[in-house]
């Protein structure tokens, strides 16, 4: 298993998007293209140009790869079904988790509380009122990455409702008698988690410069 992270902000230059949209496949291309907000257009578009550098590392061209999704809506490589990945995009960061076990990844941006509670389970709301106001926000990024890196690596992703689980650091989440773990990692202004099958090893992150994945 490897964990790749890269910082989209390079690619707000129109020269490196341009050669970062003429870098992914066509699908890809189309994905990022289609968003109206200029950052959410370089997010998916490192996101792709990040699965396409992982694609390669682990000897797989991405154009055999034959990525679809799941009824779930996870992608997944048709041609190679023994290679999980995922990804996630936030803020600065986009993440990319790749290898032989399934897997689940997410990274969030550390922002004010509003409202989210609704999306916690009871254990979650307790533990995070142990915290003063000041800290919450870190915290609360900290569940929810835990949370959406557990939902996408059982594959069912927000099908599930996200109050119905714990993940309170330090437990171990199961689902449908498989246990997993979950790693955090701090990121500049956000929190990045990976969700693996219990007793998995966990990788450290490898950061990818932009330029790089571009060229």
């Amino acid at each position: 298993m490897r964990l790749f992270v890269t910082d989209i902000r390079s690619l707000e230059d129109p020269d490196l998007f341009r050669r970062g949209l003429a870098r992914v496949l066509p699908e890809r291309r189309t994905r990022a293209v289609r968003h109206l907000c200029a950052q959410d257009r370089c997010r998916s578009l490192g996101a792709g140009l990040l699965l396409e550098y992982a694609l390669r590392a682990a000897g797989i061209e991405p154009a055999t790869a034959n990525i679809q999704r799941d009824s779930y809506g996870k992608p997944h490589c048709a041609a190679h079904p023994a290679c999980h990945f995922n990804l996630s995009h936030a803020g600065h960061f986009a993440v990319c988790a790749l290898g032989a076990l399934p897997c689940g990844v997410d990274v969030e941006r550390i922002s004010e509380l509003d409202g989210v509670e609704a999306a916690l389970h009871p254990d979650e709301v307790f533990w995070l009122h142990g915290f003063s106001p000041r800290e919450r926000p870190f915290c609360f990024a900290r569940l929810w990455t835990r949370k959406e890196a557990f939902l996408k690596a059982t594959g069912r992703g927000l099908s599930l409702p996200p109050h119905s689980i714990s993940v309170v650091p330090g437990c171990s989440p199961v689902w449908e008698g498989r246990h997993f773990s979950l790693r955090e990692h701090a990121l500049p202004g956000h929190v990045l988690c990976l969700c693996l099958p219990q007793h998995a090893p966990f990788p450290e992150p490898e950061m990818r410069d932009m330029r790089t994945l571009c060229a």
